[in-house]
């Protein structure tokens, strides 16, 4: 059986804010905070495929959705689309940038107030050269808006005369109007409500069956992630610590923090939580711990662990990135 070939690659993927002190902070002789929101990141998606990045808020999920999407420009590493360098498409407008789209988490913020939807749906068209003449262009935007569950007649519209989930599923027309090949989906139901985020990602699964989309899911949300992914990347403080299949990841999660997060889930059986999740707060990502991050909150932790980077290494089908991995998983 052949392989199917890679849409989308990160390789050793880094992006560090503050790396250049500002006129004031020269002139008073501030050092800038560095703080490395991405270290190392490396993740490959197929067609068709739904890989889910999940961690705790700070970890550097929105960095990666940003960067692999082209909005930043990564200070390490590359981010490949049919093999080519994502920002050099982003740069020089390349056609392939049409096949790689984005759904942000705010739907209203993310969608100008001063554009009716029929606008804002056919911008993009407009503006890659996929269609000029009005009037295919609006039987392109009624078509996208019969495909998300709205009406034609909502073209017309603003994006204040919608609730929360309608205007999700404009922007997810929007990001359909370019007939793409991978979406970017950053937190894209998390200020939904729960009945309304159902509606959501159905809608999406039956549009990722449809057209073959390929989605880079940015959630914290592991219910999101159980319905959604194919498989699944864990970050912790700017690093994946553990990238696997949606089974393996949540039937025998072999790092420690990924067993944290698996814990954290509210369960209604009073017997599931054998050991509750270690307490404290996420490390400052300016400052973080020596050799394993985690380390600070791991129940698990050694002396090494302080001294040594783990690196992602293959453990029963998974890539786990701790050095303990083998003793733990015994």
């Amino acid at each position: 059986m052949t392989e199917q070939p890679m849409l989308l690659e990160a390789n050793g993927l880094g992006q560090v804010y503050g790396r250049s002190a500002s006129i004031i902070q020269k002139a008073l002789r501030i050092e800038p905070r560095r703080v490395a929101a991405v270290r190392g990141v490396d993740f490959r998606l197929r067609p068709g495929e739904t890989l889910a990045l999940v961690g705790e808020s700070g970890c550097g999920k929105s960095t990666v959705a940003r960067c692999v999407s082209g909005l930043e420009v990564p200070t390490d590493g590359m981010v490949r689309y049919a093999g080519e360098s994502m920002e050099a498409i982003a740069r020089l407008a390349l056609p392939a940038r049409r096949d790689v789209q984005m759904v942000f988490q705010d739907p209203y913020s993310s969608l100008n107030g001063r554009w009716t939807v029929g606008r804002s749906i056919a911008e993009p068209i407009r503006v890659l050269g996929i269609e000029t003449k009005t009037a295919r262009l609006n039987e392109m935007v009624a078509d996208l808006l019969t495909q998300v569950g709205l009406s034609p007649e909502d073209a017309d519209k603003y994006p204040h005369e919608f609730s929360g989930g309608q205007r999700q599923r404009i922007a997810i027309a929007r990001a359909l109007s370019t007939k793409p090949k991978v979406i970017i989906c950053d937190e894209p139901t998390s200020a939904l409500d729960v009945s309304v985020q159902a509606q959501i990602l159905n809608m999406m699964k039956d549009l990722q069956d449809e057209h073959g989309l390929a989605y880079l899911f940015i959630t914290h949300d592991l219910g999101v992630v159980d319905h959604m992914a194919d498989r699944v990347a864990v970050m912790y403080l700017g690093r994946i610590v553990e990238l696997g299949t949606r089974d393996a990841i949540f039937t025998k999660p072999r790092h420690p923090y990924t067993k944290m997060l698996m814990e954290a889930v509210p369960s209604l059986d009073i017997d599931a939580a054998d050991t509750p999740p270690p307490l404290g707060e996420l490390p400052d990502p300016a400052n973080p711990p020596s050799g394993c991050a985690f380390r600070t909150r791991c129940p698990h932790a050694q002396p090494r662990c302080a001294e040594t980077v783990p690196e992602l290494e293959r453990l029963d089908g998974t890539r786990v990135a701790c050095l303990r991995a083998d003793e733990l998983a015994l």
